[in-house]
């Protein structure tokens, strides 16, 4: 066990960014016309700023949708995964909000951190616009279900979300300003959170400090509804825990 008044929980931070400093807050989010509600899993735990942004822009009512019903969670119709679980869980919250329409994006792959791997997006994240359909009965023209696939760049999910904008009644030019300014956001919160992490190992060498780099899919390993406290607890015995990313 090393002091644990020099250790830093880097996950919280990384919450801290992601939603609150890159992203509309509470109060901005509550106002406008048209509504979506948003289940906060899967992607959402890396392109908060991005969707939250989007829509807020655009002019929408964004309903972040948090907290797991146990009725919901039991509509798994298969042996999913716990992110899965959690999924079903919010989706029967999601359909309790009123909301003209819901996003659920089929996202298939994030910008890779090496050129010669490809980063391909497990299936039951890429279908969960279609089992969450099935297993609450949601009617398919409420569903918000973009194809994203990142692979490429993140100006490369333009097209599609443009379509959703102007089937939510926006049109393209108000949906190419309003996604210029999320990818504005994104970019920031990634760039500021790669810094933070640089300079959080430069201190740590300074110091000879210990610090544990935390690696998993961000929906899991950094969502607090899915870590199990596991970042706390290695803070609370002298470990500065770091994401990945």
């Amino acid at each position: 066990v090393t002091d644990a008044k020099d250790a830093v929980n880097y996950v919280d931070l990384r919450h801290e960014l992601y939603f609150e400093k890159h992203a509309p807050g509470p109060d901005a989010l509550a106002q406008g016309g048209v509504s979506v509600g948003i289940p906060m899993a899967f992607s959402v735990h890396s392109l908060w700023p991005f969707y939250s942004t989007f829509f807020h822009t655009l002019g929408a009512k964004v309903i972040p949708v948090q907290g797991v019903s146990e009725k919901g969670a039991a509509r798994c119709e298969s042996s999913f995964c716990y992110p899965a679980e959690i999924a079903h869980g919010m989706t029967a919250n999601l359909l309790q909000t009123g909301a003209d329409y819901y996003f659920l994006p089929h996202f298939k792959a994030m910008p890779s951190y090496e050129q010669d791997i490809h980063a391909c997006l497990c299936p039951i994240m890429q279908g969960e616009p279609y089992y969450l359909r099935t297993a609450f009965g949601i009617d398919d023209a409420k569903i918000l279900r973009p194809v994203l696939d990142f692979s490429e760049g993140m100006d490369r999910g333009r097209d599609a979300m443009i379509q959703v904008a102007e089937r939510m009644g926006f049109s393209r030019v108000q949906a190419t300003a309003a996604y210029e300014q999320a990818m504005a956001r994104q970019i920031a919160c990634y760039r500021e959170g790669r810094a933070i992490g640089r300079q959080a190992i430069e201190d740590a060498k300074t110091a000879k400090r210990p610090v544990i780099v935390m690696c998993g899919r961000p929906y899991n390993a950094f969502a607090h509804e899915a870590n199990m406290g596991i970042p706390r607890k290695f803070m609370t015995r002298g470990y500065t825990i770091l994401p990945f990313d």
